[in-house]
């Protein structure tokens, strides 16, 4: 066997080598680069696409807040989180548009509670209030019950009802 014949081996396995380095490289580029509230574009359309989240309504202000009204924010953004993870578990599914709002509301409480404009402390006693208004659904849950499993459709329209109430007052 030649030496030139030894070298091409190794050149490819160079290659090869090379090529799956760059390829680590951009895999870690693409994640670290990650947007989890971003929709997903393609030929056919789009998936995920959330107006107050990924599109012409989530561009943020210079208009500043008082921590009275970043209190108000982490009450509406903790309940958007826990109604989509109490919408997942006990329906057992999820929509994208649903992920990228559960995504976007965890990016808000984290940016309102690093600002300082909510401590640590206040977030939680807001959170405790938020799940706590939400005990009896998320007991069923807890017990194993789905919508297709046990829960009547008179207890499930009470349930929304009390959700939309909810939801109605940060309108």
């Amino acid at each position: 066997m030649s030496s030139n014949d030894q070298q091409q081996p190794q050149e490819a396995a160079d290659a090869v080598s090379d090529t799956a380095q760059r390829s680590q490289t951009q895999q870690k580029d693409s994640l670290d680069n990650f947007d989890p509230c971003a929709p997903i574009r393609f030929a056919g359309g789009v998936i995920g696409f959330v107006d107050h989240v990924n599109g012409a309504e989530s561009a943020q202000t210079s208009v500043p807040i008082s921590r009275y009204e970043a209190k108000l924010l982490v009450r509406h953004w903790l309940t958007r989180a826990e109604d989509i993870e109490f919408f997942w578990a006990y329906y057992e599914c999820v929509g994208s548009m649903d992920m990228r709002e559960q995504s976007y509301a965890y990016k808000r409480l984290n940016e309102l509670i690093s600002s300082g404009l909510v401590s640590s402390a206040e977030a939680h006693a807001i959170e405790d209030e938020v799940w706590s208004a939400r005990a009896e659904g998320w007991e069923a849950v807890r017990r194993g019950e789905t919508w297709d499993s046990t829960l009547d459709d008179e207890r499930a329209a009470k349930m929304l009802s009390e959700s939309i109430k909810e939801w109605s007052q940060y309108e």
